[in-house]
């Protein structure tokens, strides 16, 4: 049954192999999709990561192609600018650029100057200042609810004390004139903690962060004209500006323009320099910010004063020294601005950033008029065609660049008496990066405003590319040194440049205070007022009139009630000028005032009876709780009904004229050693210095003692000003040495303004928060620049 047993065969495991695998290896086993083509995954992963091994070996090799490349173009530049040689051309470049950085440190002092005459001229009340003063307002509503009548402040101060007649007297007394200090004191606070520069600040803020990324992108001259011409048309209106708000947007547009100089200036005069002329020559340039506030000073201290200088147009507009002032301080700019149009753009600018959106020939047949107004007696027209020299650049994007160097080089040379020297350059390397993209717009393409929408938003697309490309790993540290240094010199210069004039305001404002007259019960018979009263507080006095004497004697016997009215009988007011003047509780009956002239003066709690006002400034706002009986006010002054502190005092100019002075020191000494000990040290040892002498404010306690100090300041602190704006136009390559210094120069706005609050702040309430943050601010920028790279023997990139 079954099958019949098999002896043929010896029985085998499952597990067993078989001869034809028997001893053979998985990794020699055919792969099953070999048959197919397809690679095995192991080769896949091989093949993968030797091709990122290639390519990061590519790209080391690209980046090191590029970074010597680099290099290779800067040093070819500096030999082409040390073979072009430093004379004529720079020269008259210094002086135009340094008439720009001029209008720049003019602007910063024309609103601090300007701001108390032309609110008086333009009526401009507290609630309208918060533009230029936040806090105004709430310490005006403390002044009138605290210190209206004292009551506030006595409830607390007075506790415990006897309630008796005589105390209580006493106690009025002395409440009545507590308030009037505190009133006073936070008056005169606020009136010093407006920050009239603020709206200024604002604007040069954001136009040093626009202008600075557009110079990269649309060229230094070119920027330079725009930020000039937009300077003097919005100073020039806010001129005749009639309103408030038209006076604040001229001066805002005008901030606007000008706060982009600064930038442009440093970034435009430093692609003509050779290695070893850009420390010195940048710092001699410093110079002329400071002329600006001389120049401002000067004048303001010469214009502004004289009042009555002007004109009038028609009937309405008055044309007054303030007005007049502004109109000189557009003077540099509209030097600058002429002497800027015959000025070649930078050549560095062309090679690195502009592309070739122009046909060489336009531009020689433009290019030959500039070059012939600065260089008279050159014939380039003709060099189109017939000189040798420029045929191997005519193909190129940067023949511009080519022709604005051989113009140095010539000038220079000529100028020098070596007019046979020749410019041997024929060719000119270019980087060989990507180009900014370039959109041709046909003119029958869409409207004209959407051909005008594209090319802008290509335009800001490329500027904030720019902006990005300042957080790259190379520029990210000594950036964000940068940032630090620039803010902490900006916070304590700008806060003490508040601090020490508005201080000096102050200890005269207490000298004033403290001798102030008092006339008590005063009595004065057959008396004419024919001269000025300053600085006088009347109080319960008596003023008999012969015509009236009986009455007077007869109300002089008649016991007082409560309200301490003082008795002037007849009085007679005329052609005199009320400065500081106040009555109080006074009865004025049958009296004449007649051309008044009044500043800061009041009538508080006074009864006035068969009085006649007559071509006065007295209007209604200036009594208070005053009870009026048959009073008539005939042919009022005309002018603004509101009351206003002085202006400015002769002392703020002559300070403002000696900080800006005391500037000059520190200036030839910066650009006599900037190449010679380096900017580093430079930076750093000037910071220190001027961090004690911010400690030293601290024993300052005459407005003599605070002058001498903040000339001092001012001295110490400029040299580190010039190394910074050295050092930052250096560490950045070409195609973005405006945006990093434009961004660096909004910040030191942006550290002025906060500077201007918090310093502003403490006038008047103590001096050590103030000193303690200038010299804390000193300390950290300055030990921070030491850890900044050394650019002294760097060439630009």
């Amino acid at each position: 049954d079954g099958y019949p047993y098999q002896t043929d065969y010896p029985p085998q495991d499952e597990d067993a192999a078989s001869d034809a695998t028997e001893g053979a290896d998985e990794d020699n086993q055919m792969y099953e999709g070999e048959y197919q083509g397809i690679p095995h995954p192991d080769e896949i992963k091989e093949a993968r990561r030797a091709a990122r091994i290639e390519a990061r070996r590519k790209a080391r090799m690209a980046a090191q192609q590029e970074e010597e490349e680099e290099e290779n173009l800067a040093e070819q530049y500096e030999t082409i600018m040390e073979d072009c040689g430093h004379g004529r051309f720079q020269w008259m470049l210094f002086f135009v650029l340094g008439l720009a950085l001029m209008a720049d440190g003019v602007d910063g002092f024309v609103v601090g100057f300007v701001m108390p005459s032309a609110e008086k001229d333009m009526c401009i009340s507290n609630s309208d200042k918060g533009l230029l003063g936040s806090w105004d307002e709430a310490v005006q509503e403390i002044d009138e609810e605290s210190c209206g009548d004292g009551s506030s402040v006595s409830s607390e101060a007075t506790a415990g004390l006897p309630d008796t007649p005589q105390v209580s007297a006493s106690l009025w007394w002395w409440k009545g004139d507590l308030a009037r200090m505190t009133s006073q004191r936070l008056r005169r606070a606020r009136t010093m903690k407006e920050p009239r520069g603020l709206l200024v600040y604002v604007a040069m803020m954001v136009g040093a962060l626009v202008w600075g990324g557009l110079c990269d992108k649309m060229g230094r001259r070119k920027c330079l004209i725009y930020v000039l011409t937009i300077d003097l048309l919005f100073s020039f209106l806010s001129c005749f500006a009639q309103g408030y708000g038209f006076f604040l947007f001229f001066r805002f547009c005008s901030g606007f323009g000008i706060g982009g100089a600064i930038p442009i200036v440093y970034t435009y005069f430093t692609e003509f320099l050779q290695m070893d002329k850009r420390g010195e020559h940048l710092s001699w340039l410093c110079m002329f910010w400071m002329l600006g506030g001389l120049y401002a000073s000067f004048t303001a201290w010469g214009i502004i004063p004289h009042y009555g200088w002007g004109f009038a147009i028609g009937t309405e507009f008055q044309m007054h020294s303030w007005r007049l002032f502004i109109l000189v301080c557009l003077l540099p700019a509209l030097a600058a601005l002429v002497g800027v149009v015959f000025m070649p753009e930078s050549p560095r600018f062309l090679l690195e950033v502009r592309p070739a959106d122009h046909s060489t020939e336009r531009f020689l047949s433009e290019f030959s008029l500039q070059i012939t107004a600065v260089t008279a007696g050159c014939d380039w027209s003709r060099m189109t065609s017939q000189d040798p020299l420029l045929r191997p650049v005519l193909n190129a994007r940067h023949d511009e660049a080519w022709m604005i160097l051989r113009q140095v080089h010539d000038t220079n040379w000529k100028a020098k008496g070596e007019p046979e020297r020749v410019f041997t350059v024929t060719h000119i390397n270019t980087p060989k990066t990507q180009e900014d993209e370039f959109i041709e717009i046909q003119s029958d393409t869409g409207t004209a405003f959407q051909r005008w929408s594209v090319r802008h938003m290509t335009m800001l697309q490329q500027v904030m590319a720019n902006v990005m490309s300042l957080s790259a790993p190379d520029l990210r540290l000594q950036g964000l040194f940068l940032v630090i240094v620039w803010f902490c010199l900006a916070f304590s210069y700008h806060g003490l440049g508040v601090w020490f004039p508005d201080m000096i305001k102050y200890m005269q404002f207490e000298e004033y205070e403290s001798k102030v007259r008092t006339f008590h019960r005063e009595r004065v018979e057959r008396f004419h007022f024919n001269f000025s009263l300053v600085n006088q507080i009347h109080r319960e006095g008596e003023y008999i009139h012969d015509k009236c004497v009986s009455g007077a004697a007869s109300h002089s016997t008649h016991p007082r009630d409560a309200s301490h009215i003082v008795l002037l009988l007849s009085l007679r007011f005329a052609s005199i000028e009320m400065k500081s003047v106040k009555f109080e509780n006074s009865l004025f009956e049958n009296c004449y005032f007649e051309d008044i002239k009044s500043t800061n003066t009041f009538f508080e709690n006074c009864t006035i009876k068969n009085t006649i006002f007559y071509n006065t400034d007295l209007w209604q706002e200036k009594f208070k709780n005053c009870q009026m009986e048959n009073t008539t006010f005939l042919h009022p002054k005309k002018g603004c009904h509101l009351n206003f502190e002085e202006e400015n005092d002769i002392v703020i100019y002559m300070v403002s004229f000696l900080g800006s002075l005391a500037v000059l020191p520190g200036n030839i000494i910066s650009a006599l050693f900037m190449d010679k000990i380096g900017r580093i040290r430079i930076i750093g040892a000037s910071m220190l210095v001027s961090s004690a002498c911010t400690f030293l404010l601290l024993l300052s306690f005459s407005q003599g003692a605070v002058i001498c100090w903040q000339c001092l300041f001012y001295g110490a602190s400029v040299a580190a000003w010039n190394g910074l704006e050295v050092i930052s136009v250096e560490l950045y390559p070409s195609s973005r040495r405006g945006t990093a210094f434009g961004i660096l120069n909004g910040i030191c706005k942006f550290a002025a303004i906060i500077a201007s609050f918090v310093f502003a702040a403490f006038i008047g309430i103590t001096k050590i928060i103030p000193i303690f943050l200038a010299f804390a601010a000193l300390v950290c920028g300055g030990l921070v620049a030491l850890k900044l790279p050394e650019t002294r023997e760097k060439i630009l990139s």
